[in-house]
């Protein structure tokens, strides 16, 4: 078996994840050769130095959602239809409970890329990939694959955590599944993040005014 080890900082994070579109490279040989082949590959995220930044920064979806279900997949993050470039990408399907920012509605289901995965012979493994389990409601911070002007590219229905780290909550447990109502009794109830080392501190106060700055700027 092959290994690899990559150390990316966010310029490199560009090309290999699906915060942009690249160019060509080829599905992995070792997928036609039935080669087995690892690679590691880790990333330098943004940090956001305040949950007010985070938010200001995040360029897609402020959402609840509902974790559906998962598939790996080689997706296509080229922009030239003659010059794929693949990589392998663990695949969340997300119903859309409720909207505090983005152009999306409840009902609605969305799809977060991951860099990562197994597929066939070939493994992927990033440092900042966020297991997820099927069935957990959580809020996401989810910037878009690709730019609008290329909504047509394969990558473009994607979405991706703003930051791993800093970009995932999960519901109070004290808190019943609802609507915007039921999640604003108290203000000041803390959502638990996802990631142990966040250090960001995020409230259901908080995303009733990221909800009501989007009701106002419609």
């Amino acid at each position: 078996m092959k290994k690899l080890f990559l150390t990316l900082t966010m310029a490199m994070l560009l090309i290999f994840s699906l915060t942009a579109c690249t160019t060509q490279q080829s599905a992995p040989e070792s997928m036609e050769n039935n080669e087995n082949e690892s690679l590691s590959v880790h990333f330098d995220w943004p940090h956001y130095n305040s949950i007010e930044e985070l938010i200001e920064r995040t360029s897609r979806y402020i959402v609840k959602v509902e974790v559906l279900d998962e598939r790996t997949e080689l997706i296509n993050i080229s922009l030239e239809p003659t010059m794929p470039s693949y990589n392998i990408n663990t695949v969340h399907r997300l119903r859309v409970l409720e909207v505090f920012y983005g152009d999306t509605q409840p009902g609605e289901i969305i799809e977060l890329a991951q860099l990562g995965g197994q597929l066939g012979n070939d493994s992927l493994y990033s440092h900042s990939f966020v297991p997820l389990v099927t069935g957990d409601e959580l809020v996401m911070f989810l910037y878009g694959a690709c730019p609008e002007e290329y909504s047509d590219f394969p990558a473009a229905k994607f979405t991706g955590l703003m930051n791993p780290t800093q970009g995932i909550y999960h519901i109070p447990a004290t808190r019943d599944a609802g609507t915007m109502g039921a999640m604003t009794q108290d203000d000041s109830t803390v959502l638990e993040s996802v990631h142990p080392e966040n250090d960001l501190v995020l409230t259901i106060g908080d995303l009733a005014r990221i909800a009501q700055e989007n009701q106002q700027a419609e």
